[in-house]
């Protein structure tokens, strides 16, 4: 069974679901995956540091978690999951702290949008292993991204 949290992060990958971070009531770094054919949750590694109101979303066959809010104070920290070695490794962190931001991968680039303390706007450069920082977007605040199939675009 799930841990009960709030402000945690979560994506859909591979007909599975993952939770990551949030607070109950003290910043969590635990992960969890459901996997509704089965109708059961499992225990995945932990995240190296705590995330909570954080940006995650799939990339490049991994799971990205982005910021946050650490426990004292906003989290410049990037994370990927390795699902196949159920590992959490860092990567190169965002260019400014922040919680609350959208995180999407289009066009096999990754995306942080936003966020409380930042207006900024990035994409990270794999082969560099380094942010750079696009136009900001004209406020800062809680953003959410959300990725829709094709399939559910097409009409009939």
């Amino acid at each position: 069974m799930i841990n009960p949290r709030a402000e945690a992060a979560a994506v859909a990958f591979n007909g599975r679901i993952y939770v990551m971070g949030g607070y109950n009531p003290v910043f969590l770094t635990s992960v969890e995956c459901y996997d509704p054919r089965a109708n059961c949750w499992t225990e995945c590694a932990n995240m190296i540091e705590m995330h909570d109101t954080a940006g995650a979303t799939v990339h490049n066959g991994e799971i990205f978690i982005l910021g946050g809010w650490s426990g004292r104070q906003c989290s410049r920290t990037v994370e990927r999951y390795n699902i196949q070695r159920n590992e959490w490794t860092k990567i190169c962190s965002l260019s400014i702290a922040r919680y609350g931001l959208a995180c999407i991968s289009i066009d096999n680039k990754l995306w942080a949008i936003g966020g409380v303390s930042a207006n900024s706007v990035s994409i990270y450069d794999e082969q560099n292993d380094k942010w750079i920082d696009k136009k900001p977007i004209p406020f800062e605040g809680f953003c959410n991204c959300f990725t829709v199939p094709k399939s559910l675009l097409k009409s009939k």
